[in-house]
């Protein structure tokens, strides 16, 4: 186990968090007081972990190369600078992605005047012309990739302004209107989520953002197909190491690219069988 020492975490994105956004978001006097940063990120991660996709959290002064996905959450307030390096990414051929009531006002809680998402809105193609927050009790549902999915909390009325409609509320006034866009911008890709979707249909959308933006998880260089395991990729001066968890109640197999040595049990493997709960560390030569 002593090459595990000094290896460092392998993300396959990024996720913005920022304390002071936080404290911004739940103040009082919002459209919907309902709306938690910390049931956000929950919920996002989920369906992140469901995918086995690796995240690391960063702030929003950090850099943002090296990712190929970067998520902003329920990000309400952030400064011009960090919109700038987000137009500079997308540019440049990064993917992005951001949800309803982002990008509001700055850093001093002033708002970005000329419509909303102000900071984001040149990046994502889109316009807000009016919120439409939901009472706790209330779901609604979205249609996306012909099938239906739950939404709540929050819904919007979307303007494209450049941007192409993935998915489209279903129900009142906002029937048939935009729910999930994307937009190209420069070499990249903006999507905007303007509603809470349920947990089945963030996955799916993550999933198909994944699909469609050609992105890789770092684990697909080692592994033959996805797999109900939970894979963490780990960095070392020489080596590679895969963990894997099975969280499930059934024995479940992975087959590797190449043979790696599985740490724990002492031996060379090109393929493996986890019984429930059952962990192991697979070494491979970076290379």
């Amino acid at each position: 186990m002593n090459d595990i020492v000094a290896s460092r975490f392998v993300a396959d994105i990024a996720i913005v968090f920022d304390w002071e956004n936080w404290w911004a978001l739940e103040l009082d006097a919002k459209p919907n007081t309902n709306i938690r940063y910390i049931h956000q990120m929950r919920a996002l991660y989920a369906a992140l972990r469901a995918l086995n996709i690796a995240v690391d959290f960063i702030h929003p002064s950090e850099s943002l190369d090296g990712y190929p996905l970067v998520i902003a959450y329920n990000l309400y307030s952030a400064s011009e600078g960090f919109g700038n390096k987000v137009k500079e990414f997308v540019a440049n051929g990064g993917t992005f992605l951001t949800n309803f009531f982002s990008g509001i006002v700055n850093e001093n809680d002033q708002v970005y005047l000329g419509g909303y998402p102000g900071l984001f809105k040149e990046v994502l193609g889109i316009t807000v012309e009016e919120f439409q927050p939901l009472k706790p009790e209330i779901q609604q549902q979205v249609h996306f990739k012909n099938k239906f999915y739950e939404n709540r909390r929050w819904e919007e009325l979307i303007h494209l302004q450049g941007a192409i409609p993935l998915a489209t509320f279903t129900s009142d006034f906002l029937k048939d209107s935009p729910a999930i866009t994307k937009h190209r911008f420069g070499k990249g890709l903006a999507y905007y989520l303007g509603t809470e979707l349920d947990q089945d249909g963030l996955t799916d959308l993550l999933n198909d953002i994944f699909s469609d933006a050609k992105l890789k998880k770092v684990a697909e260089r080692y592994l033959q197909e996805n797999s109900e395991l939970s894979v963490t990729v780990r960095q070392g001066p020489t080596h590679i190491f895969l963990f894997l968890l099975n969280h499930t109640n059934d024995s479940q197999q992975v087959q590797f690219l190449s043979e790696g040595t599985a740490l724990l049990s002492k031996r060379k493997v090109c393929e493996l069988t986890l019984a429930p709960m059952e962990v192991e560390i697979i070494k491979f030569a970076k290379g």
